[in-house]
């Protein structure tokens, strides 16, 4: 998946800034699996940050890499629902897991509402969307005809 090209590349470029082969960062996820009974029926606020690992040495070829990245996402998507608290207590690094974050906008919600015609006559203009996290570093993707990704930074 793109998704899946894009952290691999993250990966990589973390990992040649800072002369390591294994790096961590947190992404983004919904928290709405389709396994939930219910699940479009429910209203609220579902997303989670998970950490994702990218692991390579000299060896490891691209084709490589991003099937294990890619292979890595599926077995996790059970653990999507896991307090981030949580999984940095049980690493051991606590808060030092994690200094940023990625998120991949799969559904760019502002553009679904700008400026939306509906059938029952009612329109929905002005929108503005806010997004803050509590990391120093996020990294937002929005694909649509070209992929916007901005770095927003304390």
């Amino acid at each position: 998946t793109l998704n899946t090209i894009i952290q691999s590349a993250w990966g990589i470029l973390l990992g040649i800034y800072n002369n390591v082969e294994d790096v961590v960062f947190g992404a983004v996820v919904s928290g709405r699996p389709s396994s939930l009974e219910g699940v479009e029926r429910m209203v609220g606020l579902f997303i989670n940050t998970i950490p994702v690992r990218i692991s390579y040495d000299g060896s490891t070829t691209l084709g490589s890499l991003l099937k294990e990245v890619q292979s890595r996402a599926l077995e996790g998507e059970a653990y999507h629902y896991d307090p981030l608290t949580e999984i940095q207590s049980n690493s051991g690094l606590g808060k030092a897991l994690l200094d940023h974050v990625m998120v991949f906008e799969n559904y760019p919600i502002a553009e679904e509402l700008v400026d939306q015609d509906r059938d029952d006559g009612y329109s929905i203009s002005g929108v503005a969307v806010f997004e803050q996290t509590n990391y120093d570093l996020s990294i937002v993707l929005e694909p649509a005809e070209e992929l916007r990704i901005s770095f927003q930074y304390n």
